[in-house]
């Protein structure tokens, strides 16, 4: 934070962010571009965003005014205010849609092409970085699936936020103040935004999804349509997905993130991923029945650490980072533990799965998972198979880190409808 004298304005305080990492291409550089460029072309229209004063590419710095206000969602008890701001928020989303993208002063997007050249762009990529590892048959399904399942053109491309939803946003005595990280703008389908939403619900429960979007229409919005809005929010996950499992799997150089969370989150993400195409394709998936099996000789050990780590490590920390990675090792510490106990159980539960849907007799999980690869790409299995095969593996998976994941571990999408 800073204070400035603005001609004309005073004293005014400011916030400037900037980065001083060496830029990653010209990708990166023009993706920070078209976020200060949309944040600038926000003036003067009925969309919140905090006054643009300046910016510089290089660098990646950008000067706004300080905008009042609080980003996150959930420390708004009164269901009344809650529902006073969503509804704000999709009000000013709708008008954001309502804009005329020729008219704006943007720089730094990509050139406009039709929707379905753009995913298909977008999913190509995606399947090119996870061949290089061991491919996972989760996202090599996901893949397919939203490869064969563009939705149509719509009928308006509009300006899109691109991770649009609860804190994102600052609000204030009932308003939204400002909409918040437009890194990952461009032009696009306006069901993107009402699919992000329903992401990030996940984290930070909305209001009632069917409400929001009532409001979003009322109020002059796009159309909704909620085939696409699934669609989309399959296609907000495998983003995140692919990255992270990437991230998670790589074999040398320095983890950029903090492991233990990511890992909750890539769950999590995993989860929903399939949850939401079968609820594409309207199929119920089943519960899998997860064998018990005793404590092993070291139980004892990862109680210690984990009460070591709370009562007397935690106590002296002082550096808020240094908490939030101890907390993030006591997650791994659990799953570690979880996986002393349960996993080679779990592993034979899914290979005797695979081997049993593939009439195959591989002789160790990574053979079984290749080739249920193998299956999904050669279209031998259907796709109710797949799913079932794959929500099996996620159940036991979520179930190894629910002590690490806590209220996450029960999480699931909102209803849309």
């Amino acid at each position: 934070m800073l204070w400035l004298e603005l001609p004309g304005r005073g004293r005014v305080e400011c916030y400037l962010t900037y980065d001083l990492r060496a830029p990653d291409g010209a990708i990166r550089l023009a993706g920070f571009e078209a976020e200060a460029s949309a944040i600038g072309a926000m003036r003067g229209t009925a969309v919140s965003a905090p006054p643009l004063l300046a910016y510089d590419v290089a660098t990646r710095a950008m000067l706004t005014e300080r905008v009042a206000g609080e980003a996150r969602f959930d420390v708004l008890i009164d269901e009344a205010e809650r529902r006073q701001v969503a509804f704000d928020f999709m009000r000013q989303l709708a008008a954001l849609h309502a804009l005329d993208v020729d008219r704006l002063p943007l720089r730094g997007f990509a050139a406009r092409q039709p929707l379905a050249a753009a995913i298909e762009t977008r999913l190509d990529v995606l399947g090119h970085k996870h061949a290089q590892g061991v491919e996972d048959p989760l996202l090599v399904f996901a893949l397919r699936w939203l490869q064969d399942n563009v939705p149509a053109e719509p009928a308006r491309q509009v300006l899109v936020h691109g991770d649009a939803g609860p804190a994102n946003f600052l609000h204030h005595e009932g308003q939204v103040t400002a909409i918040l990280d437009w890194e990952m703008t461009h032009v696009g389908d306006p069901m993107e935004d009402l699919a992000w939403i329903a992401v990030r619900d996940l984290f930070q429960p909305f209001v009632s999804l069917p409400e929001c979007f009532a409001e979003y229409a009322r109020v002059g919005g796009a159309k909704i349509d909620i085939p696409r809005i699934r669609y989309h929010r399959a296609y907000a996950l495998i983003n995140l997905v692919v990255d992270t499992h990437a991230d998670l799997l790589q074999s040398r150089g320095t983890f950029s993130g903090i492991y233990g969370n990511y890992l909750t989150y890539y769950t999590l993400h995993c989860r929903v991923l399939i949850e939401g195409i079968a609820e594409a394709l309207d199929l119920q998936l089943s519960g899998v029945s997860l064998p018990d099996c005793p404590p092993g000789p070291r139980e004892r050990s990862y109680d210690v650490a984990l009460a070591e780590m709370r009562e007397q490590v935690l106590p002296r920390v002082g550096d808020e980072v240094a908490v939030h990675r101890i907390k993030s090792m006591a997650r791994l510490v659990k799953f570690w533990q979880a996986c002393d106990r349960y996993g080679a159980a779990y592993e034979r539960a899914e290979l005797e799965e695979l081997n049993l849907a593939l009439d195959r007799r591989c002789a160790t999980l990574g053979e079984g998972r290749q080739a249920f690869v193998e299956a999904i790409r050669a279209c031998s299995l259907d796709d109710a198979t797949i799913l079932r095969l794959l929500s099996h593996r996620v159940q036991r998976d979520t179930a190894l880190l629910a002590p690490a994941m806590g209220a996450l571990a029960r999480r699931h999408f909102a209803p849309l409808t």
